[in-house]
Formats: structure tokens, sequence, C-alpha cells
């Protein structure tokens, strides 16, 4: 492609990269959300099964290490929402890095969360999971593969706009 078929840089950021943003900040909150209750409750479940045991001299070895999975799938969440937060301003930012990696984390979140309703054989939490995460996480990913944004993603997101305003800067 010669420069004088190359399409018109992007001054604005796409309508689909604005949406995959959208989408992936609402996974944030709801991640962010739920990851500090669980990390809370599993907390205070570790407390109180240790404080039971103490006073009462009862066997809680089991509910001690479910309040435990409940506190490390909290964090777990915790984490995800710190990696899925660092990838949303990436895409805002036009990295092409950030791109790559909301493609695939949204891809793996979609399929592990359709496997895992799947595996559990519920369909009311089939109807809760499949609307509101994985039809979203899939969605993003077909927002970002849309042509604006891998234009949006080839050009450096702002970089044009720097350039043209720091041009009209210095003749001025």
């Amino acid at each position: 492609m010669t420069p004088a078929d190359a399409p018109e840089p992007l001054y604005e950021t796409p309508g689909p990269v604005k949406g995959a943003q959208t989408i992936a900040f609402l996974q944030v909150v709801t991640l962010f959300g739920i990851g500090t209750t669980l990390s809370t409750v599993g907390s205070l479940g570790t407390w109180l099964t240790r404080l039971l045991e103490f006073f009462t001299d009862a066997d809680v070895a089991v509910l001690h290490d479910d309040a435990f999975a409940v506190q490390l799938a909290g964090w777990t969440m915790l984490g995800a929402a710190v990696i899925l937060g660092v990838l949303t301003w990436g895409i805002g930012a036009g990295k092409r890095w950030a791109q790559i990696g909301l493609a695939v984390l949204e891809t793996a979140l979609g399929a592990s969360i359709a496997v895992g309703t799947g595996l559990l054989g519920n369909q009311a939490l089939a109807l809760v999971t499949v609307p509101f995460a994985v039809i979203p996480a899939l969605g993003s990913v077909v927002l970002l593969v849309t042509g604006s944004a891998n234009q949006w993603f080839a050009q450096h997101g702002w970089e044009p706009w720097y350039r043209r305003y720091y041009e009209k800067r210095n003749r001025a």
C-alpha cells in the first residue's frame, strides 16, 4: 500500500474501541466488587473458624478450608480486575499488546464461564451468566477485531493527533 492509498488517520477513538473499553470497565467494576466481597467474607470466615476452634475444641478443618477457598477466589477476582483495568487503559491508548491481551483474556473468560456453567448444569445460573458474562466478553472480542479498531491500533492510537497538533503549534 502506498502512502496515497493509506487510510485517513483517526483523530478520534473509534466506536468499537470505546465499546470494548466500556464492556471491560464494567467487568473491572463487577470483578472488583465481587472479589472484594468474597475476600472479605473468606477472611471473616477463616477468622471465625479459628475462633470457634479455640473456644469449643470443635473440628472445623473443613469449614476453614472452605473459607480459605472463598478468600482465594476473591483475591483471584481482584487480580483479574487489576489486569483487566490495565488492558482497558491500553486499548484506549492504542496499544497493540492491550488489544491482543484483552482479546485473549475475554475469550478465555467467556469460554471458562460457559464451560463452568455447562458442567454445573444449572439452568438458572445459565440464565444469569450467559447474558451478563459470556455475551459481553465475546462481544468485546468482536469489537476489538473490527476494521476501525485495527486501524486505531495500527496507527498507535493518538499518535497522528499529537503530530498534527504539534505541527500546528510549531507553525504558529
